[in-house]
Parts: structure tokens; C-alpha cells; sequence
């Protein structure tokens, strides 16, 4: 079947084209996906990528008028949608949960045999910790919060689809705008801190 009454029948959602549309473009979808969510909600991702792109009737959106530029347009939308699933799924933006020792990808700061007052002083510098992450510009944020995660830079910039090299000047400056902020802490970026 020729492209342009093959987009058609999609852009009016005609249930005979979405199915070959199906058939013929969940593996290439699927692939993208699973690069950039966990293994285990590769299907789930898929099946909600294709939920939303009928929701949105993203086939309307479509400028084109060829085959290549509708695969680079879908393989685009499904790797921003990825990245949105990923940001759903760790939850960015939200304050870390410092003290939520049910989950290990966060990080500690209290151990056994810490005094009342050590305990409040942890808590404290976790707090401020977090406001401090909470107040920086979103590319440096979202690094870091993805650090704190304990993502690689290279997975970072992957996540968040952009170079390498930015990445790293981003944690970077973050960094420093962490230390700069939370100088009387002694907690940032210094030897045996939080973020190392």
C-alpha cells in the first residue's frame, strides 16, 4: 500500500490501517523503548506509547509526507515518551526521601548509635541538602537527582537524550553550585560526602 492513503486511513483512525500500523511498526517502537526503561516495563511502556498516540491521534500531528520522516517522527515521539516514562518513574521533581530506608537508591544519613543531637544535625543538613538540590535550574537538578540515583553520566545522558559532554559540565557546575550553597556543611562535593 502506497504511504500517503496509508497515513490517511491513520489520521482518521480507520481500524483496518491502525492494525497494519500495529503489525508493522511495534517492533521498531518496542526497540527504542526498551533502550530506555527498565527491562521489566518494556511492554507496559509499549502498550501505553501506542495508548497515547491514539489518545492524542499524534497521526494528525504529522507534517510529512513520507515513509522515512514518519519513521523518524514516531521513533522521536517514542523516545520522548520514554523519557517522560522514566521521569514518571523516578519521580523528579519530587523532594529526595532521605530517610526512606525501604528504598536503596536513596541515600542515608543516619546510622546506629548516632546521639539525639548528631541525628537532628543529619536530618538538618538533609534538608537543606534537598532545598538546595530543589532551587538549581533544571538541567543541573535533574542531573544530579539522577546521580543521587546512581546512574553512570553516560546512562544520565541517555535518559535525558542529550551529549555526554553537557552532562558532565552540568553535574559539574552543580556541584559547585551545591558547595557554594551549603559552604558551612562541609557536606557537597567534599571527600566521603553525598555527592562525590
Amino acid at each position: 500500500m502506497e504511504f500517503l492513503p496509508f497515513l490517511k486511513g491513520l489520521r482518521n483512525l480507520d481500524g483496518e490501517t491502525l492494525r497494519r500500523f500495529m503489525e508493522k511498526y511495534s517492533p521498531l517502537v518496542m526497540a527504542f523503548i526498551r533502550k530506555r526503561v527498565n527491562p521489566n516495563d518494556v511492554e507496559d511502556a509499549t502498550q501505553e506509547f501506542f495508548y497515547h498516540i491514539l489518545k492524542v491521534n499524534l497521526f494528525a500531528k504529522f507534517g510529512g509526507e513520507t515513509e522515512e520522516a514518519f519513521k523518524a517522527y514516531l521513533v522521536k515521539s517514542a523516545i520522548n515518551f520514554s523519557y517522560d516514562w522514566r521521569m514518571k518513574e523516578y519521580k523528579l521533581n519530587q523532594p529526595l526521601q532521605v530517610f526512606d530506608g525501604e528504598n536503596p537508591l536513596h541515600w542515608r544519613v543516619l546510622v546506629d548509635g548516632d546521639s539525639v543531637h548528631e541525628t537532628l544535625v543529619k536530618k538538618e543538613t538533609s534538608a537543606r541538602l534537598n532545598d538546595a538540590i530543589q532551587q538549581l535550574d533544571d538541567q543541573y537538578r535533574r542531573v544530579i537527582e539522577l546521580k543521587l540515583l546512581d546512574y553512570s553520566n553516560a546512562d544520565i545522558a541517555e535518559i535525558l537524550d542529550e551529549p555526554l559532554g553537557s552532562v558532565n559540565s552540568w553535574y559539574t557546575r552543580g556541584i559547585r553550585m551545591l558547595a557554594d550553597s551549603l559552604k558551612d556543611l562541609h557536606t557537597a562535593g567534599a571527600r566521603g560526602g553525598v555527592l562525590t
